[in-house]
């Protein structure tokens, strides 16, 4: 489904007491939460001096509190993306409850405190448009909502349909009450007025689509729309238009009313606009990408917005100047936040691309929250600790700070897989620099096995007949040997105990001090890597074939046998256990341990299965990677043309998993190829996922980072194949482990660049052109020497003249090391001279690595192996490798510090 930038940024909530005497009507019931799209719950004086005969509860927003923590009370899951922004109103006899739109065509009705949907109603298209609650005039519990089959609905508070009006496009738009009228923009370039019965009153015609949200001023009755004309439209009593405003390029975001009845805006063309009551031009601040994010204005004249350039800022409204600024992981397209208005200090919460819900306070990060997918939609606050919130990963999500009972947490890697469902997936952003922080000496050749994390980012390792553990310094906390070799990856508990299986037929329980709690004696010895579930029961396979449960004492609840040996790690899903064997099955044993079904593959599994939430993922020797439903059938299969012995990593929509022919594949949830990332070398090691990159060993020598696009951010060259697989700590480290026999904690800070945005004071009423982007290099002559000794690397290419269909291999490496954190660009030159990014073979050029701290002499990585398609144009083209400064702003090729290149052409 299309994405729509109809939703908004920031929400802001002030610190203040609840309206107790006067009965609670609403909290939330609309788009930006009231009529002037400020974000904000004012304080009960504020509503008095505003519109008195409007009443809500206070969300009075607060920080994460010590003794506090952020916790899911409950997702719902729908049939597609939710961008709506959810309402949360007291319909009918006073009850709370949650309205909230999604891609899949309905409103959903939710009860706010189990997550239960009440009801919900069907439409013929997306609903993206933030629902109504009508407290104004009709005193019928109405909620208005538009959707993408081009109709805009009024239902009651029961779900009932009152009755639908047909525009001529698609109605992303959300509503607002102007003069008793309901009003709404549509794709058919229109603004609407319909009475409360549904008959048009009125309609104005812009030069494109409106999927802004109108916004409504109670100083003077004013009604505020943008267009993607480029305008913002301002109407006065009876629908006239009094004025409009002319950026420089589409405005999606919602206008937002500040208590001095200025409006704020932002536009396309990568900035916010502050215009007078009148249309006239105070200020515009510049960002450096699209601000389709709606303003929200806080008092002491602060305002919040988000950027595509990944940045939320808070702008001083009086002078235009920058208070602060947050980047995230990607864009921040269309989120909502809270804040008190008491201070600039603000408790400023925001989603991002990135799949994050974002707090801050006072700009420094107070928590986040990561969802499966995208966050567009605006976060609601129905009080002072409960968030709503939809994600593009289908779900609606309620968050709340609780005082939780203390109970001891896991480590942030303290399993194989990282958790008791082997996702591989962290909660942890992973360092995207290259470093090494510290190594450990092993003593033997068992140094494929992967290293854990536990508590207090303790690092535990197998070393030959030993459990070392190590602290976070690299220092030795304790080692405890056993009675042969540990051949399998140890697992963590939740206070910091240990368990490994060794090839003595001895299962060992160590205590968090190293000291034995309890053994067990397991014929055959170590075959998988242990896991845990939430309970503290153990499980684990061995060379007998066998399955075991352990409770937390040490007693065994059950054991099943499969017809071979049981290599891959147990997975624990709600109501089951998956494991994979080398007799070609796949299992699913219940909680008694009595098997529910097998799935026969073409070859034997040391894979882990992967217990997704309505899908099991798991590789096979075989070539390909499975994906079955939860009772069995087979979903889809893919070929990688090799075997698979890695794990997948499985997040709600993407797939990421190794294959021996050296590839790290992408895939969707349903199966479809997104990108492959070739190494130089035979893949075993599992993907570790971080919030925003992925990792993995190479036979190579080599542990990758890549981006969720397939980008290299690093490479790290050890002495050794690296067929361990990389865990993550809680401050990005990254623990893998070399045949070099050597342990590697690799981490290297990044430097946060310093935003410089330009704001303009000038009065008039131009449009600003959208910044063009200097983020790549130009296409220019060979740059001229200077005197930084600059080092030798060459670009080798498997020919120098090629016809279609001919092979054409591009390789680059390095001869003397670069000892310069860097930022590198590969790039294709046409015969036309226009460029193309090497790794996509799009125009749309991206770094190869961001913010590398350096590479060794010798380092080598193959770009790009293609048959040169039917079409390619004749004449010379050009690869070039550039390796840039990345705080310095990149204007022309010349500014790289590093610049290699190697020409051939392409003929008949």
């Amino acid at each position: 489904m299309r994405a729509i930038a109809c939703v908004s940024i920031i929400t802001i909530a002030m610190i203040g007491a609840a309206i107790a005497e006067q009965p609670l009507i609403a909290s939330w019931a609309m788009f930006r939460h009231d009529p002037m799209h400020t974000g904000i719950v004012p304080s009960n004086e504020q509503i008095k001096q505003l519109a008195p005969t409007i009443h809500r509860k206070q969300a009075q927003h607060r920080a994460l509190s010590s003794n506090e923590l952020l916790m899911l009370q409950w997702s719902y899951e729908t049939g597609d993306d939710v961008q709506s922004s959810a309402l949360y109103a007291y319909i009918g006899s006073y009850n709370a409850e949650v309205s909230v739109g999604s891609a899949d065509g309905r409103l959903y009705q939710m009860d706010p405190e189990s997550g239960t949907m009440l009801w919900s109603y069907g439409t013929g298209g997306a609903v993206i448009s933030s629902p109504y609650y009508d407290y104004y005039s009709t005193g019928n519990d109405s909620i208005y909502f538009g959707s993408e089959d081009s109709a805009f609905y009024r239902l009651s508070g029961n779900g009932a349909l009152k009755w639908s009006y047909l525009s001529s496009g698609p109605v992303t738009s959300s509503p607002m009450m102007y003069y008793n009228n309901i009003s709404f923009g549509s794709e058919d370039n229109l603004l609407y007025a319909l009475t409360s019965s549904g008959e048009l009153q009125w309609s104005y015609e812009t030069a494109a689509a409106i999927q802004s949200s109108p916004s409504y001023s109670f100083y003077n009755g004013n009604l505020y729309v943008g267009s993607q004309d480029n305008r913002l439209y301002g109407f006065g009593y009876g629908f006239s238009l009094m004025w409009s405003y002319e950026t420089g390029d589409g405005i999606t975001s919602s206008p937002a009313i500040d208590y001095n009845n200025n409006i704020l805006i932002g536009s396309g063309d990568a900035r916010l606009y502050k215009l007078g009551s009148v249309g006239s031009l105070l200020w515009s601040y510049e960002t450096g990408g699209f601000v389709d994010s709606s303003a929200a204005v806080g008092s002491y004249n602060a305002a919040y917005v988000g950027s595509g350039d990944n940045r939320v800022y808070s702008i001083d409204t009086t002078n235009c100047s920058l208070l602060w600024s947050y980047e995230t992981g990607d864009a921040i397209d269309f989120s909502s936040c809270t804040a008190p208005m008491s201070s600039y200090n603000a408790v400023v919460t925001v989603g991002s691309s990135d799949k994050r819900m974002y707090s801050f306070d006072a700009s420094s990060l107070n928590w986040s929250y990561e969802t499966g997918d995208k966050i567009r939609s605006s976060a609601t606050l129905p009080d002072s600790e409960t968030f709503i919130f939809g994600s593009d990963d289908n779900n609606i999500y309620c968050l709340k700070y609780v005082t939780p009972t203390p109970t001891p947490t896991p480590g942030p890697w303290p399993v194989f897989r990282c958790d008791e469902r082997n996702t591989g997936y962290s909660h942890y952003r992973g360092t995207l620099a290259a470093g090494l922080r510290w190594s450990y000496k092993l003593s033997g050749a068992y140094s494929s096995f992967s290293p854990l994390v536990g508590v207090s980012d303790r690092v535990y390792m197998t070393d030959g007949a030993k459990v070392v553990v190590l602290n976070s310094n690299g220092s030795v906390a304790w080692e405890y040997a056993t009675g042969n070799t540990i051949e399998n990856t140890l697992a963590t508990g939740r206070y910091g105990e240990v368990y490994a299986l060794s090839d003595d037929n001895i299962f060992y329980a160590l205590n968090p001090d190293g000291n034995l709690s309890w053994t067990y004696s397991i014929e055959g010895g170590g075959g998988s890597a242990p896991n845990l579930d939430k309970e503290g029961n153990v499980y684990v396979s061995s060379k007998n074939n066998a399955l075991y449960k352990l409770n937390s004492a040490g007693a065994i609840a059950w054991s099943y046998s499969a017809g071979d040996d049981i290599r891959s790690c147990p997975a624990v899903g709600p109501s089951a256990i998956y494991i994979g064997s080398s007799d070609n099955n796949i299992y699913t044993i219940d909680l008694n341990g009595a098997l529910s079904w097998s799935y026969a593959t073409g070859d034997d599994i040391s894979s882990s299965v992967v217990a997704g939430t309505h899908a099991l993922y798991v590789g096979s020797s075989d070539n390909n990677v499975y994906a079955l439903d939860l009772s069995g059938t087979l979903s889809w299969s893919y070929g990688t043309g090799s075997d698979i012995t890695s794990s997948v990593a499985a997040g709600s929509r993407e797939l990421y998993v190794a294959s021996h022919n050296g590839r790290i594949y992408s895939l969707s949830s349903t199966g479809s190829f997104s990108w492959s990332y070739a190494t130089g070398d035979e893949i075993t090691s599992s993907v570790a996922a971080g919030t925003h990159s992925l990792y993995v060993g190479s036979k190579d020598d080599g542990i990758y980072a890549l981006s969720s696009s397939g980008s290299l951010i690093w490479s790290y060259v050890t002495g050794g194949d690296v067929d361990s697989s990389p865990a993550i700590g809680s401050n990005g480290t990254i623990y893998v482990a070399s045949r070099d026999n050597s342990l590697y904690a690799i981490y290297a800070p990044t430097a946060t660049p310093t935003m410089t945005p330009r704001p303009t004071q000038a009065p008039t009423r131009m449009p600003t052109q959208r910044p063009e982007s200097t983020n790549t290099p130009e296409s220019t002559e060979a740059p001229t020497a200077t005197p930084t000794p600059i080092p030798t690397a060459v670009v080798v290419l498997n020919d120098t003249s090629f016809g279609i269909g001919e092979q054409l291999t591009v390789i680059f490496k390095i001869n003397e090391p670069i000892t310069r954190m860097f930022t590198v660009y590969a790039v294709i030159i046409m015969p036309d001279r226009t460029m193309l990014d090497i790794m996509t073979l799009s125009p749309k050029i991206k770094p190869v690595a961001t913010k590398v701290s350096g590479l060794p002499a010798g380092f080598g990585r193959q770009l790009l192996s293609i048959n040169v398609p039917p079409g390619a144009p004749k004449g010379e083209y050009e690869i070039v490798v550039a390796f840039f400064d990345p705080n310095t702003k990149i204007t022309v090729r010349q500014d790289a510090f590093l610049d290699v290149s190697s020409k051939f052409t392409i003929g008949q």
